[in-house]
């Protein structure tokens, strides 16, 4: 590229000109590209720079990750918190959940600030799936609990509470135990 980087595609484009780019020339564009990532992310500099920014970037702005963040092999539900809040539910499991609290007329969300926590040596981030601010308590769904969540949890410092897969099935019992003492 000359001129600072610029090729005629940008250039029109700081000049507010609209220039149709060929098929041919959007390939060769898009082959070039694909040549540099590939040799980009065999450098574990860079793959080490791209996870700190990342977790930096969700640090920095919590709310576009934790309660529209999906991951793995769940269905996804929209639905609003007690705070309307539009939000996606991961799986039956936590849809039931939400539905249950709002029965109960529980103030919760799950637009929720990260938590570090060190495993696998690094730091990642742990977004608990609910929280109830009226009594400061965090809430873990869990069916499957592995070595990750484990290691997890003794490092969250805050009250949490994980229903697992015979308390889904009685979330009266549960409410009982935990509020009704």
């Amino acid at each position: 590229m000359k001129n600072g980087g610029e090729n005629q595609f940008t250039k029109a484009k700081r000049l507010g000109l609209n220039i149709e780019m060929s098929d041919n020339t959007k390939k060769k564009i898009s082959d070039s590209t694909r040549i540099r990532m590939v040799e980009y992310w065999k450098d574990d500099k860079n793959k080490e720079k791209q996870s700190i920014a990342m977790k930096n970037a969700v640090l920095n702005n919590p709310d576009s990750y934790s309660h529209s963040n999906v991951s793995g092999r769940v269905k996804s539900f929209d639905f609003l918190d007690s705070f309307n809040n539009k939000i996606k539910m991961k799986g039956k499991w936590e849809l039931k959940f939400a539905v249950f609290l709002n029965d109960k007329n529980i103030k919760w969300t799950n637009v929720i600030k990260p938590f570090p926590y060190f495993w696998n040596d690094s730091w990642h981030l742990y977004f608990p799936d609910f929280y109830f601010p009226d009594f400061n308590v965090y809430v873990e769904i869990k069916g499957y609990e592995r070595e990750r969540d484990i290691q997890k949890w003794c490092q969250f410092k805050e009250k949490l509470y994980k229903i697992k897969k015979y308390e889904i099935s009685n979330l009266d019992r549960w409410y009982l135990n935990i509020f009704e003492k």
